[in-house]
């Protein structure tokens, strides 16, 4: 089984949204809201442009933990998301990152967003990339801003902090690589 990794350079990051954009708008803004708020794909393609709106600020209840989540948009991504919503002409019930072929009404399935992000994955030579990526570029992001294991934990959800440090791997790995 191939498991998704996280990429640790934020250029790089920006560069993965930049090649998604050219594929389409929607998973360029999956892909940072994803790495923004660490929500798992299967919430993140359920979100409504009414939930995000107006002020950036939401809260759901994530599917897989039942376990209610608050998450409050930085102005660029609120900005953008904005942009977005009013590009698409979406209204307040569409789902954010919508189905191609169903349109508005029901979100892109989480097979189809995972396919598109290792696709392009592939053209940086990434193999290992995947929705999940999104997560644990979360968890690196914000584990290399705290220093709080115990944060990225909170934040993620984790009942275990040996499922965080499997988040982490590719930060401490590459922080091992280049310590002493």
């Amino acid at each position: 089984m191939n498991t998704t990794r996280a990429i640790i350079n934020k250029a790089e990051q920006m560069q993965i949204a930049s090649a998604l954009m050219k594929v389409h708008y929607r998973f360029a803004l999956l892909w940072k809201i994803g790495i923004y708020t660490g929500l798992r794909i299967s919430d993140l393609l359920t979100l409504k442009s009414s939930q995000v709106l107006p002020g950036g600020r939401f809260a759901i209840y994530e599917s897989k933990t039942g376990k209610r989540k608050e998450i409050s948009l930085d102005a660029e991504i609120l900005g953008e998301t904005k942009g977005y919503v009013k590009f698409y002409g979406l209204r307040p019930n569409d789902f954010l990152f919508f189905s191609h072929v169903t349109r508005k009404h029901k979100p892109m399935t989480r097979q189809w967003a995972h396919r598109v992000i290792a696709r392009e994955g592939l053209k940086f030579a990434r193999d290992s990339l995947g929705a999940h990526s999104m997560r644990k570029i979360y968890a690196c992001n914000k584990y290399a801003s705290t220093g709080s294991l115990e944060s990225v934990q909170r934040d993620l959800n984790h009942k275990y902090v040996s499922t965080t440090l499997i988040y982490l791997k590719d930060l401490l790995e590459q922080g091992i690589k280049n310590g002493p």
